[in-house]
């Protein structure tokens, strides 16, 4: 007789992966119309709240919560298309990614898009659960 072990669906780790895939899907399909991946996006929203300054890619890759590898294969497109310029920080070595124009204006595009896909996200699971949901996230993130 063989014991019978715990289902997948019992599994956070998979659980989370899973509807990530899913809720991701949803936003590249709004954002693909920008030409953007979330990822771009979420990279062109944050350099605009630093505007002026610019920001060093480590903080970058650690607001982001991403790795400094998968950041730089998520800036190439950005940096390639003129939406990103990267320049010279206080040490030469420390390079500070910074917003172009031409990424201001392709995140304007993009806002309502996104705005599009949050709101199919959060009105899928309803204001309270998404509400609920963005709270348990943003603590499990913290641990």
């Amino acid at each position: 007789m063989t014991k019978k072990g715990p289902s997948p669906d019992d599994c956070l780790c998979l659980s989370i992966r899973r509807l990530s895939r899913l809720v991701t899907q949803a936003y590249e399909v709004e954002l693909g119309r920008a030409e953007l991946t979330i990822n771009q996006f979420s990279i062109l929203r944050v350099l605009s709240a630093v505007r002026g300054e610019g920001v060093g890619l480590r903080k970058l890759a650690h607001i982001l919560d991403t790795d400094p590898s998968t950041l730089t294969r998520n800036l190439r497109p950005l940096i390639r298309d003129g939406f990103v310029e990267l320049r010279a920080g206080e040490d030469a070595r420390a390079r500070r990614a910074h917003l172009t124009s031409a990424g201001a204006t392709r995140l304007g595009k993009a806002l309502p898009l996104w705005s599009a896909a949050q709101a199919k996200v959060a009105g899928e699971l309803g204001p309270e659960a998404s509400g609920t949901l963005l709270q348990l996230l943003s603590a499990a993130r913290r641990l």
